[in-house]
Formats: structure tokens, sequence, C-alpha cells
């Protein structure tokens, strides 16, 4: 009874009517729930496709099984919150190892199906459209948006070299990462530090910093991947992922290290939600896994991936591509 004197939270605060716990079932372990749960799934929401592969038949169904396709989400499959078929695998081919039952792996291999047909067939309706860059943000409509081109890019890259097709590398070097140059802000607008900095669209031009962190990532993937055959581009990637970088360093404000959520440089958001009420500035909220920490992705791939290296005495630094040094690190300490 480990748990039985922890008390319930009430809308009105920590209240009296009984405790948190809840006793084990004799009847129904929670073993037994996990198992019903895959049984669900293997038995009711699982077809095969002409390949021979399993294939989920809806990312939303009904206690029989049946495709809700009235819900936004009822005819979508694949990797990804509720389609998760890839997590879901993982977690069907786990629970098949531990109870020894390899027809469950088996199943698990089988939701894994080979979708370089599937890939082909979508980027080819993709390239066709002359790209397809409408807002992903759940609340603009825009057209074209800076970050569905930053993330088309990075999509096209991995899916040229899934398929081995050399036009799909083109077409995301020539059209998706070229229309970043459209969001691009060249100067620093209403005294606020924009210079450097990507707005999100034509509707909405705030600058966000999780999409320019996504922007700079695309940048550094583009000049990983051309370091070898066009290393004068390389470079000039390289510098376009490092001057987003450093824009965005620029607003960090307060004593602990927050990065505001966008840089609000025309009021459109409103100057009550401004660092300081200023009429032109940085929102004073941020998102912390997103907004405020997203550079760290686009970082740690510029340090493992196109920093130069130096060390010295055991000291090792990591400098831009202009010397400048970004991290001193000397070897962890043995012991003590």
């Amino acid at each position: 009874m480990l748990l039985a004197g922890v008390a319930c939270a009430h809308a009105g605060g920590v209240g009296s009517h009984g405790s948190f716990y809840v006793g084990a079932d004799h009847n129904y372990s929670i073993v037994d729930s996990a198992l019903d749960s895959v049984r669900f799934t293997l038995t009711k929401t699982l077809q095969c496709d002409p390949q021979g592969h399993l294939v989920s038949i809806s990312s939303f169904v009904d206690p029989e099984g049946q495709v809700m396709g009235w819900h936004d989400f009822g005819n979508l499959e694949g990797p990804g919150w509720a389609a998760n078929a890839v997590g879901g695998a993982w977690e069907i081919y786990r629970l098949g190892g531990f109870l020894h039952k390899p027809e469950w792996q088996s199943n698990a291999l089988a939701i894994l199906a080979d979708y370089q047909s599937s890939l082909r067939q979508k980027s080819a309706v993709f390239v066709r459209a002359g790209g397809i860059y409408g807002s992903i943000n759940h609340d603009t409509y825009d057209p074209i948006e800076n970050v569905a081109c930053s993330v088309a890019f990075r999509i096209l890259l991995l899916t040229s070299r899934v398929l081995g097709d050399e036009t799909l590398t083109r077409f995301a070097f020539t059209n998706s990462l070229a229309a970043l140059d459209q969001f691009k802000m060249c100067d620093d607008r209403n005294g606020v530090a924009t210079r450097g900095l990507l707005f999100m669209e034509k509707s909405w031009d705030t600058a966000y910093l999780w999409e320019n962190a996504e922007a700079a990532l695309a940048y550094f993937e583009a000049a990983l991947e051309t370091k070898k055959a066009a290393p004068r581009k390389s470079r000039e990637y390289e510098l376009q992922g490092l001057v987003i970088l450093r824009a965005i360093a620029r607003h960090h404000y307060g004593p602990y290290g927050f990065l505001t959520e966008g840089v609000d440089w025309n009021n459109h958001v409103g100057q009550q939600h401004h660092i300081d009420h200023a009429k032109f500035g940085a929102i004073r909220y941020t998102e912390p896994f997103l907004n405020n920490q997203h550079i760290v992705e686009p970082t740690l791939f510029y340090l493992g991936h196109l920093a130069r290296q130096k060390t010295k005495r055991n000291v090792t630094d990591w400098v831009d591509l202009e010397g400048y040094s970004l991290i001193r690190l000397a070897p962890p300490s043995q012991g003590g």
C-alpha cells in the first residue's frame, strides 16, 4: 500500500476525497491489458497489401475495428503520432520477444513494409506540382512558408538517397532550398535585430526561431551533401546556416538563458506580448522544447559534421569556417 496515502488534486486544491491509489485486479493484470491492446492491433486493424506486408487500415477506429473516416486522421496510416506504425511495430516486436511469440515478431516486421514505391509515387507528385510548400502551422494558410521549404528539402534529400534518385536531389536544391531566399531579412528592421533571420510567411511575417533553426539545419545538411563535389557551394551553405544561428543568438533575454519564441519586428503579434512592451521586438514567451531549444539540433549537427577541430595540450577547440571558436573541451577527468 505504498501509494495509499497519496492525495488527489482537485480544482480547488489538494482534496481529502480519497487517495490516488488503485489496487491490482487479480483477474486482469496490467500485462493482460497490454496483451489485449496488442491483440486488438494485430487482429482488428491490420491488412495485407499487394506486396504481402501488413499495413494499418486506419489510425482512428471504433471498438469493432471499423474505420472512422469522418475523423481527420481516419484514413491516415504511417509513421508519426496517431499513425505511428513504426513505433507500434517496435512495441509488438519487443513484446513478442518477451513472450517467445515469433509469429508476433514476424508480424511486427511485416508492418515495416518497403515504402519505396509509395515514396517514389508521392515524391513524383510533389515534383510535378513544382513543390508543395503550404503552411504547416495549424493556424495559418499561406501557399508557401519558410519551414515548409526547409522540411521539404530535408525529406527530399533523404528520399533521394533511399531511392537512388538524383533528380530528387537536384529538385531539393534548386527548388526547395532555393525557395528560402524569399524569406531572408537582410537588414535590422524597426530597430530590431532581424538581419540574418527568416520571416515565417507573407500573412504572418514574424521570425519564429524554431523555423529558423530548421532552416539552419537544412543549410548544414546541404553543406555536408555538397562538401566533396562542390566545396565552394558547400561553404556558401555552411555560412548561411551559421548566419541564421548567429542571428538567433542575439535574442536571448533575462538571466536564465530564455530564447524568445519569435522576433516580431512589425508588431504583428502585439506590443503587449513583447519584451519590455516595446512596440517592435522579441516576444516575451517561448516553448521550452521548441522555439527555445530547437537550435540544439543544427548546432550539434554542425559540431559533429562541419566544424573544424583543433587539439592542443589535450584540449579540443571546435571552430567554424571563419575561424571563430565555438567551444573548447578537455577530456573528462578520470575518477575523482
